[in-house]
């Protein structure tokens, strides 16, 4: 991923999902080896994501709590 990881991985159908110091969240297909997606936050990411149904959370260190899309890797909007 181009720098070092801290967080530990989770793992959502199929895919290994964990944020870097560089700012990226990257999904790797754990069957063909290859980036699912990839997400740049700006902001170095050392916190673990968690899964909840289908969104993910992840912290980052500009004080965000990220919520995505497990899938696409794409931000969830508030519910209103």
């Amino acid at each position: 991923v181009g720098s070092p990881v801290e967080s530990a991985p989770v793992i959502v159908d199929g895919a290994d999902v964990f944020g870097a110091w560089n700012g990226t969240i990257t999904a790797l297909d754990l069957h063909t080896h290859r980036v699912r997606w990839r997400r740049f936050d700006g902001c170095k990411i050392t916190s673990s994501a968690a899964l909840a149904g289908t969104t993910l959370y992840i912290g980052d260190y500009c004080g965000r709590l990220l919520a995505l899309r497990a899938g696409t890797g794409m931000l969830r909007r508030p519910e209103r």
